[in-house]
């Protein structure tokens, strides 16, 4: 039934909507500032009558303030919202077992259940890699559909994999059939079909339980919050109940089936219960191996109809039953939990409000006695001249007012463009004019060419026209780069995240004070927008089955440190509605434009290659030249706006740079300062010259020759803000996870060291082996360390000494991971060595004995294991003018060390140009091969592994040249 609308009598909490209270604070105010002045404050002074309709208006304005804030926020563009959905904001990447369990299942049609176990879990070994076991429908048993069922289940994972975490096998289960016998006393109370049914249905649940969906109302109707639902991935067809998801079995105890049995309603009891498979039959339990997984013989009726499981009630036997109802009843129950449900019906809309019109004001001098003269009507009674310019003189006076509180009108009604996240807004104070005061215009007098200055006195003009000052004079006060950034900064709060811009305040070398807060804005708008994206994924690496051009992929912490460290390499595709982040390299944008970028060492002191020594001369002015003849250039003098995109292209292609096709390092830094710059013309010549001297340089150079001042003054400004694009264009990372450069297990490249008491590898093993190989190894090596006469001590080709090891049949051969130029030494080694390897003195754990390597290639670098687990490089280039700053790399490392994943290790290489070139080159290679490589080309693929893990590894000795943060 529709409740009657009525006005309520509670008084309100908020001050501003209480009359009364206002009306008294306002009088009692006036008798604090007028004193012996004013004795009157009745109700037929008109100072108390001007109160009273300001405190009218207050508690109108606090009225429309006091709305929902989804009606003040309701916006009819979903783009402009405040706020994401649940479903938009609350979901993250896979991250659990349980995480990628839902999602597998979710995403494949025919799986029935799914399990990911670790793939080692070995101290030394490679971690972070999973085997995923598929159960799927038993009716699919063509091998072609098997395998496209794996090719999904490969690809999701793959789009959804963890930094550092890969498969390492994935396999659909073989199925174990399992059949019950047993006698089972009923009550009588359910047929023996359903009965049967019932059984079957509950016991195949505990061999092989098939995952399950939820609706998003029975979650909540079993309550469940919000931030339970949708932790996790978002699935497309339903939620699953973490709870839901046991563990694989490994084996069948006889003891719960037994339990399971007598819970299901109209068993009295059960006997002679016991379990076969083919032929063999078990009393106790059944172990199952990992590839297996159990299945129910449901269908164990022989040609008499009688099932393995017979019923008895009061000693009579209930053999025969229907099978068609068994079969029946069985599949009623299980289709139960294969229901699926649209994730377009279970979306939770933000509370949408409703339109309101607050910013609607209408004049309180509509609201005033007749006899005051300021309403629609006017003085009444023909008045004179004197009274109609003293209601003039009021209407003038209380404008003042009405301008404020009109202007906050208008300010509340664009809240929710000021809290929008996507916004095109460019002030933060609004302002209406006063249109609903009667007669107003006879007050105003459009004064157009009257100016009034502002408090500096000359720095701002405004117009003494209503129309064209009032908003002059609003945006005045309107400091809209701060009071922007400040809106953004709580949008980010309410998110939990925030942006450090005084960090990258101090390292502002590419734009003005004002376009950097602009540049702020855009980054904190940026990072707004991509929130879903960014925390969703903060743990996802990338997919490297796919383009590293596909937008979006790139991993999580990636797109983090894009927006927090505003990096400009990697450009924004909006594509299909697909949004995402495509990489670039940091030295194509230089070859696009038919540029090298050299490094200070290859360019030469004066940083003028390609110039003979009599040319050189020519190049260079002396200081006092340039004192007389030349000026420095004044941004604000100079109006680009008068040059096309054409033009100013034509000027920066007279820069020497791009005759010679070559930039060096250093110009790119320093030539981003306009301070740097000259223009002026030789004695005699006609032709105007710009010239440069950087910080460090002895002497100007010439850099280009222009007809005007003018042009060559436009040049050298556009000139520097192409290197701030180059500089841009070159800020971005690679971060490499050392997992993806594993081999194949079934490579001959995995080796053994011997380790002695203080961890260091002493011996390794002389051959190479497969993963599974080596598992042998090691179980066969353990018993002969304690035998003396398998160690020796051996001269080398060199003359040096070594230990060595080998089992009596040469099974296993160590060798010396480095020689001993003295044989007392060396046998002194060997003594230490066999007294900790056969616990001679303390018994030590076989595993902390062991180490691993992989040799990738016969000359390649021994690279021990834990080189593969949970560990990145981060390369950054470090010829930028921030990147190429030690503070600011600082606070990058810093920055990453916050937001990396706890598990992971990193480390932060800055490389020079040449270096990058040559891992750019090795990189992009892997990327390729791995995304294609098939079976024939997997000794290309070992090649450029290798060739980018050595590249790493010398990296990670190399410390004397290249800067490392781990």
């Amino acid at each position: 039934m529709e409740q009657p609308l009525h006005i309520s009598e509670q008084q309100s909490d908020n001050q501003a909507m209480r009359y009364d209270e206002l009306r008294a604070e306002g009088v009692q105010l006036l008798q604090k500032l007028t004193g012996a002045f004013w004795t009157d404050y009745n109700e037929h002074d008109p100072g108390v009558t001007i109160l009273e309709q300001l405190c009218y208006a207050i508690t109108d304005l606090a009225y429309r303030t006091d709305f929902d804030i989804e009606d003040h926020l309701y916006n009819d563009d979903n783009d402009q919202s405040s706020f994401f959905r649940p479903d938009e904001i609350l979901p993250c990447n896979a991250l659990t077992i349980s995480d990628y369990r839902k999602l597998l299942f979710d995403s494949v049609f025919e799986i029935k259940n799914v399990w990911l176990i670790p793939a080692d879990r070995q101290t030394h070994s490679i971690n972070g890699l999973y085997k995923i076991l598929l159960d799927i429908d038993e009716n699919i048993r063509d091998e072609k559909k098997q395998k496209e069922i794996l090719n999904k289940a490969r690809k999701v994972y793959y789009d959804n994999r963890n930094t550092c975490e890969d498969i390492e096998q994935i396999k659909i289960l073989e199925p174990l059939p399992v059949a019950i016998h047993a006698e089972v006393d009923i009550d009588g109370t359910i047929t023996p079909e359903k009965l049967l049914a019932q059984i079957l249905f509950q016991v195949d649940e505990y061999l092989c339980p098939e995952m399950r969906f939820y609706s998003m109302d029975e979650l909540l109707s079993s309550g469940y919050e919000l931030q339970d639902i949708f932790n996790g991935p978002l699935l497309r067809h339903g939620f699953v109940k973490t709870e839901e998801l046991p563990p694989k079995p490994d084996k069948i105890l006889i003891s719960e089936i037994m339990k399971i049995i007598m819970q299901v309603e109209g068993v009295s009891s059960v006997k002679n219960l016991k379990l076969s498979v083919g032929d063999q039959e078990y009393e106790n339990q059944i172990d199952i191996k990992e590839h297996q997984l159990p299945k129910l013989v449901v269908e164990s009726f022989d040609s008499q109809d009688q099932h393995t499981i017979s019923f008895l009630k009061a000693g009579v036997n209930y053999s025969l039953m229907d099978q068609k109802i068994v079969t029946r009843s069985l599949n009623e129950m299980k289709s139960v939990n294969r229901r699926v449900y649209r994730l377009n019906e279970e979306n939770i809309e933000v509370p949408r409000g409703k339109k309101l019109k607050v910013e609607e004001y209408f004049s309180i001098q509509n609201q005033f006695p007749v006899n005051y003269g300021i309403g629609e009507g006017g003085v009444p009674n023909s008045p004179g001249l004197k009274r109609q310019s003293q209601a003039l003189q009021l209407k003038g006076y209380l404008m003042l007012f009405e301008q404020i509180l009109a202007n906050y009108l208008a300010q509340l009604s664009n809240s929710k463009k000021l809290l929008a996240i996507k916004s095109d807004i460019y002030k933060t104070y609004f302002y209406q004019y006063l249109s609903s005061v009667p007669e107003a215009e006879k007050l105003f007098k459009e004064q157009k060419k009257e100016q009034l200055s502002d408090k500096d006195g000359n720095s701002r003009k405004i117009s003494l026209s209503y129309k064209e000052g009032l908003p002059q004079l609003v945006e005045i006060s309107d400091d809209f780069n701060d009071r922007r950034n400040r809106f953004l900064d709580y949008l980010l709060a309410v998110h939990g995240e925030e942006f450090s811009q005084n960090s990258l305040l101090q390292f502002n070398y590419y734009f003005s004070d004002d376009d950097f807060q602009k540049y702020l804005i855009k980054n904190k708008t940026k990072f707004l927008e991509f929130l879903p994206f960014i925390n969703k994924n903060r743990t996802r690496g990338f997919n490297y089955m796919k383009l590293p051009s596909d937008p979006g992929n790139i991993s999580g912490l990636e797109a983090k440190l894009i927006v927090l460290l505003g990096l400009s390499s990697y450009s924004l595709n909006e594509e299909n509605g697909h949004r995402g982040y495509v990489k670039n390299s940091f030295l194509e944008h230089f070859e696009a434009r038919g540029i090298t970028l050299l490094a200070d060492k290859r360019s030469g002191k004066r940083k003028t290659v390609g110039h003979d020594p009599e040319k050189e001369k020519d190049l260079f002015l002396e200081d006092d030249i340039v004192e007389k003849n030349f000026d420095f250039i004044d941004e604000e003098e100079v109006g680009l706006t008068n040059y096309s995109q054409n033009q100013q292209d034509e000027l920066l292609q007279k820069a020497d740079i791009f005759s010679e096709k070559k930039l060096t390092e250093t110009f790119l830094r320093t030539g981003l300062d306009i301070e740097h710059y000259q223009v002026g013309r030789l004695p005699g010549e006609k032709q105007v010259l710009l010239i440069f001297k950087g910080r460090s340089d002895a002497q100007w150079k010439k850099i280009a020759t222009y007809g005007s001042s003018n042009d060559a003054a436009a040049a050298a400004i556009v000139l520097t803000r192409f290197l701030r694009d180059m500089n841009l264009g070159s800020e971005g990372l690679h971060l490499v996870e050392h997992v993806l450069l594993r081999p194949n297990v079934m490579d001959q490249k995995f080796g053994l060291y011997l380790l002695d008491e203080w961890g260091n590898y002493v011996l390794r093993s002389a051959k190479l082996y497969t993963y599974d190989e080596r598992l042998i190894i090691m179980g066969q090596l353990k018993p002969h360390l304690s035998s003396y006469d398998n160690y020796s001590v051996e001269i080398t080709n060199s003359k040096d000494f070594e230990i060595h090891f080998k089992t009596p049949d040469k099974s296993i051969e160590m060798v010396s991971v480095d020689a001993r130029a003295s044989v007392e030494k060396t046998h002194e080694r060997l003594e230490k060595l066999f007294n900790f390897l056969s616990d001679a003195d303390v018994v030590t754990p076989y595993e902390k004995k062991l180490g691993f390597y992989i040799r990738n290639t016969e000359d390649g670098p021994l690279v021990p294991e834990d080189f593969y687990t949970y560990r990145i490089s981060m390369i950054f280039p470090a010829w930028t003018a921030r990147f190429n700053n030690p503070e600011f790399r600082s606070i990058v490392e810093e920055i990453i060390f916050q937001h990396q994943s706890a598990s992971v290790a990193s480390k932060i290489y800055w490389l020079e140009i040449d270096q990058m070139g040559e891992f750019e080159s090795r990189y992009y290679s892997w990327l390729d091969v791995k995304r294609t490589a098939d079976v024939q080309e997997k000794e290309r693929l070992g090649q450029v592994t290798d060739d980018l893990t050595r590249f790493i590894v010398d990296l990670r000795q190399d410390t004397d040249h290249v800067a490392v943060t781990e």
